[in-house]
């Protein structure tokens, strides 16, 4: 009898589970094709005087070399005036040779783009990790910002992207207009995949 209990009590679990993840599932695919039918509002483009100064921080640590030139290539091409933009590697990494490397990429970047601010950032010990590092960066950005006296530090967009990002040329002119409004504290955008339509997997 007390058998018979556990079997009837099993089955019960097992099919509202079923149940729910199917539920989940519909729920799920429902937001999906929703989400595809809702087109973000569209923010009033700014004119050059109106664009807010940019950090872009790329945190790494012990991150592929070559990736990060990827990354560091890509935000080589983001469009935004130069005077107005600072691109950060913050790197964490605890092997000599990978920051040796990561170093070099930065100075090699900055001889092709010299009219954009390149900085490398290395931390003797990385207490906090990632939010540290981060931190770290925003406090040596703030010390370059106020030293120039012309850009207010509450103005400030702060963009965060991890090595294994490519950045869109036109992300920061295409989410600058969104901080116009005083309520905007920040925003997210859609990413998107380099293999994303490689195969049935992947799409």
């Amino acid at each position: 009898m007390l058998t018979h209990l556990f079997l009837v009590a099993g089955g019960v679990v097992f099919t509202a589970s079923i149940l729910g993840f199917c539920l989940h599932s519909c729920s799920f695919l429902y937001l999906l094709r929703l989400g595809g039918k809702l087109a973000p509002p569209r923010a009033t483009p700014l004119s050059e005087e109106e664009l807010p100064f940019q950090l872009i921080q790329l945190p790494i640590y012990n991150e592929d070399p070559e990736m990060v030139g990827q990354l560091l290539a890509s935000a080589g091409r983001v469009r935004y005036p130069e005077e107005k933009l600072l691109v950060q590697l913050l790197d964490d990494s605890d092997r000599p040779v990978i920051s040796g490397r990561l170093q070099k990429l930065i100075e090699d970047r900055q001889r092709r783009q010299p009219e954009r601010r390149f900085v490398y950032l290395h931390r003797e010990n990385r207490r906090d990790f990632k939010a540290g590092n981060l931190n770290h960066g925003l406090t040596e950005a703030l010390a370059i910002l106020g030293g120039e006296g012309e850009i207010d530090p509450d103005r400030v967009i702060v963009s965060i992207f991890d090595a294994d990002f490519l950045i869109p040329p036109d992300y920061l002119l295409e989410t600058a207009p969104h901080f116009a409004q005083a309520t905007t504290g920040a925003v997210q955008v859609d990413m998107d995949y380099l293999n994303g339509k490689a195969n049935a997997l992947t799409r």
